[in-house]
């Protein structure tokens, strides 16, 4: 996950100054919606040091650090040292594993909140009266969609997998405990990480989704207002971008937009089938 976002960071930044550009022409010199990511980027670092408080009482009550994530043994001279590093430990594994899946999933949602706000603004604009400088914003906000797409879509495709780790992870350790071993910590901790996956990828779906939906109004409306001017050669030439265009737009991450009702239904099957195999399991070291 951090490579791809390393690798990618380039798109990203070109997206938001895309976007922050859009919205000074076309809104005005006020904060853009991606901008509110500051708030919640204070959250996400907040939500980094959550494993490491949660491990301090266990870690002081040990005589040793024993790093599950690393899985090796270190001994420290005093417990100080042994609290100080086991909470890093654990904070550096809630940041390579589940927090960068949460700012992806923030980044896409900001960016496709602006991007309504623009069709909204560009639409309300093209009803009083269409000149060439609204079709050069059109092009433009055609040419973000699609830069939003291949910047964003392989991340949206690890915040899937992300998201069944998840919930496979809290099916074993309901099964745990169920069976009697002491796994209330883990259990409530995976079932906080499960609930904020799945409130922001579905959120992250039905926003981007909506972006979709909004464009493609917006280019029925423009084809309508350019039918208008049939004699001029200019908006000839216009209308026939829009119906290239219609055609090509797309908001899919990689296919994860449009799936929605499949999407959920396969997820659950997945999670029954995965349910009743580890039942079966638990039945077998029973007998």
């Amino acid at each position: 996950m951090w490579w791809i976002l390393f690798a990618a960071r380039h798109k990203m930044l070109r997206l938001l100054r895309t976007l922050a550009r859009l919205h000074h022409q076309l809104i005005g010199p006020t904060q853009p919606s991606n901008k509110f990511m500051n708030c919640f980027l204070v959250l996400f670092v907040m939500f980094m040091f959550e494993p490491g408080v949660n491990n301090l009482y266990d870690t002081i009550k040990k005589d040793s650090v024993l790093p599950t994530c690393f899985h090796i043994y270190i001994p420290l001279p005093s417990k100080v040292a042994k609290i100080w590093t086991y909470f890093f430990i654990q904070m550096n594994h809630q940041f390579i594993n589940w927090s960068l899946s949460y700012l992806v999933s923030e980044i896409i949602i900001f960016c496709c909140l602006e991007l309504n706000k623009l069709i909204k603004t560009l639409e309300k604009r093209v009803e009083k009266g269409i000149n060439r400088e609204l079709i050069d914003i059109y092009e433009e906000l055609f040419d973000t969609i699609r830069i939003t797409e291949d910047s964003l879509s392989p991340l949206c495709f690890l915040v899937l997998i992300r998201l069944f780790m998840e919930f496979f992870r809290i099916f074993s350790l309901l099964f745990n405990f169920v069976k009697g071993k002491r796994q209330t910590v883990s259990t409530i901790n995976a079932s906080t990480y499960a609930v904020i996956t799945v409130i922001l990828f579905l959120t992250m779906i039905l926003i981007a989704d909506d972006v979709q939906k909004n464009f493609m109004n917006f280019q029925r409306l423009l084809v309508k207002k350019l039918s208008m001017y049939r004699k001029s050669q200019f908006a000839s030439i216009v209308r026939e971008r829009v119906f290239v265009n219609n055609e090509n737009v797309v908001l899919t991450g990689w296919g994860i937009f449009e799936l929605k009702k499949k999407l959920i239904l396969s997820t659950m099957a997945s999670l029954v089938t995965y349910g009743v195999l580890l039942q079966q399991l638990q039945q077998t070291e029973t007998d």
